[in-house]
């Protein structure tokens, strides 16, 4: 926005005006180019300053001391100048289409305004998300319904046309809410769909772990059979060794015996089989 020049070649005006967020600052209309120019500097000066201020206050306080501010530092005042303002809103999920509010001089009635519509207002910029759009279009007829009693009460006699506007809006907008709505369900039944897939893979997942483990277990468990197999053969061997060494003992001993208790045996044999060295086994 800038400077606009209104009317025909020989009988034409200028006109000053400046889009600060969604509030619309303009100038009286001149003929004077210069003053045209004078008015647009204390308009930007106003934009800038609010630009400026940043996050710390809230947009109304900054405008509530910005403006008057700008206008001293320019030796001014808002009568000279014309100054006047309009709210620009746009409710969301009703086009494209923006409603602007009639132009009014008192800042206070503005700013009182701007607080009122600051719930109707889309803030977000771009595409919105399926929740977002799905979040829109579930509150929308409360919110569109409050949105228009709050315009009622605030332009009174003039809300009449206001409100047609916005019927005309509603049933011009509805097959465009429709097909979002269709498009919100179609995105949630796909989204359940897609769930319950992965569900179905995470049991076959679950159910192929499960044979990987059972047969993780027989396998397992041959090994722990074929383990005490070979310990119980060892140990089976070793027995019979035993029992061997045993009976090898008893022979060699009842042996002995039987030469100790013969008849014709005498101590010199006894002495000299004593003596004599033991064979190996």
């Amino acid at each position: 926005r800038g400077i606009y020049k209104r009317g025909s070649m020989e009988n034409h005006s200028y006109q000053v005006e400046i889009i600060v967020d969604t509030l619309s600052l303009s100038s009286r209309h001149t003929k004077d180019l210069s003053l045209a120019l004078d008015y647009l500097v204390v308009l930007t000066s106003i934009k800038v300053r609010v630009h400026d201020a940043g996050s710390a206050d809230s947009f109304l306080d900054q405008l509530r001391c910005v403006v008057p501010a700008v206008l001293r530092e320019h030796c001014t005042s808002a009568e000279e100048i014309g100054l006047a303002f309009r709210l620009m809103l746009r409710i969301p999920l009703i086009g494209r289409e923006r409603l602007n509010t009639p132009r009014c001089s008192d800042l206070e009635c503005v700013l009182l305004t701007y607080k009122q519509l600051e719930q109707f207002r889309s803030r977000k910029k771009g595409v919105l998300s399926s929740r977002g759009r799905f979040s829109l279009l579930h509150r929308f007829a409360s919110h569109w319904v409050s949105a228009s009693a709050t315009l009622s009460a605030l332009y009174g006699s003039r809300s009449s046309c206001w409100l047609a506007r916005l019927e005309n809006m509603w049933r011009s907008t509805e097959a465009l809410r429709q097909g979002l709505l269709e498009q919100c369900e179609r995105k949630a039944m796909a989204f359940e769909e897609r769930r319950l897939r992965g569900t179905t893979r995470t049991t076959q997942l679950a159910k192929r772990i499960g044979r990987l483990a059972q047969r993780w277990q027989c396998r397992q468990d041959r090994h722990s059979k074929e383990a005490r197999r070979i310990t119980v053969a060892q140990r089976r061997a070793a027995l019979a060794r035993t029992r061997a060494e045993m009976q090898r003992r008893r022979a060699a001993r009842d042996a002995r015996w039987k030469r100790l208790i013969r008849p014709d045996i005498t101590m010199e044999d006894i002495l000299r089989e004593r003596l004599r060295p033991e064979a190996p086994p």
